[in-house]
């Protein structure tokens, strides 16, 4: 897995890390600057999001990905298997074409 999230960093890409159902990392690649506790209650909340989200799926269907834009960068989350793709891209950058990106990677079909 790390090098999945290794492979998502580019020109776009700044940081990558897939988080388990709990916040917690399992891989990553890039830096972010945010103490571990910091960075964990991040990825807690992203996760309760998505999470809280999926109550929809029978009526909307299943969730592509949720980004937010802030001004240093888009956060996005992307449901990967059980666990979390979590994608700290520049804010500029089109989501669709980020998680085109992250979706072509090999690693990714495998999911």
């Amino acid at each position: 897995m790390h090098n999945f999230c290794k492979s998502l960093q580019n020109n776009s890409i700044d940081f990558a890390v897939i988080v388990n159902n709990r916040g917690r990392e399992i891989s990553g690649h890039g830096d972010y600057n945010l103490n571990d506790d910091k960075k964990h209650m991040m990825f807690m909340g992203l996760v309760l999001e998505m999470s809280m989200r999926k109550d929809l799926n029978n009526i909307e269907g299943e969730i592509d990905y949720i980004a937010a834009k802030r001004k240093n960068h888009m956060i996005m989350s992307i449901p990967y298997g059980e666990n979390l793709l979590i994608v700290f891209a520049r804010p500029n950058e089109d989501p669709i074409k980020i998680v085109e990106f992250v979706r072509s990677r090999e690693h990714f079909r495998w999911v």
